[in-house]
């Protein structure tokens, strides 16, 4: 906040130096030689006008480099962002083969459960499920797997599986297993 107003009375403060720099550009034209001041007014302007061009000048430079540190912030921030970003993505896709790894070290030696100081981790199949293709015409399900929304007719998948299980043909609707799933708690 402190920022912003600082700038602001910045901003206003080069403003009105141009706009003094514009008006004694104005009187020194308008000056009337016969005046006795003339000389001395006129070397009196100028000095002015030149103090106002370095004032401005020192202005214009101090914005410059501000651009330029904002822009090296920003790119800063980005590859701080980008760097966060792909150790995450490595993270993630070293957990996910540590799993892996683990699922299958646990499947194949026939370990159910483990107990560690930092985790529980149990392995189990998983449950079947139906798989509904989402081009799937909901319509040609018997009434008591489909539950109609207005205007649109969607399968119910829960009830569709227990049918299957059950033995039931259902348009040709099968289940399909996730297969084995390890769980932490």
């Amino acid at each position: 906040m402190a920022l912003l107003i600082t700038e602001s009375i910045k901003m206003s403060t080069t403003l009105d130096l141009q706009k003094d720099l514009r008006d004694l550009k104005n009187e020194l034209y308008y000056l009337n030689e016969d005046d006795d001041n003339y000389e001395k007014y006129k070397e009196l302007l100028e000095q002015r006008q030149k103090q106002l061009k370095w004032s401005i000048e020192k202005t214009c430079m101090y914005y410059a480099d501000l651009v330029i540190e904002q822009q090296l912030d920003a790119d800063n921030a980005k590859t701080i962002a980008d760097r966060t970003a792909k150790k995450a993505r490595s993270a993630k896709n070293k957990t996910e083969w540590t799993k892996l790894i683990l699922k299958e070290l646990m499947f194949n030696s026939g370990i159910t459960k483990l107990k560690t100081d930092y985790t529980n981790a149990s392995i189990f199949q998983g449950q079947e499920y139906v798989n509904i293709p989402e081009n799937f015409e909901a319509s040609e399900l018997p009434d008591k797997y489909r539950k109609d929304i207005p205007a649109t007719s969607v399968p119910i998948s829960r009830d569709i599986t227990r049918a299957l299980k059950a033995g039931e043909d259902i348009c040709g609707l099968k289940l399909i297993s996730k297969g084995t799933v390890i769980r932490f708690s």
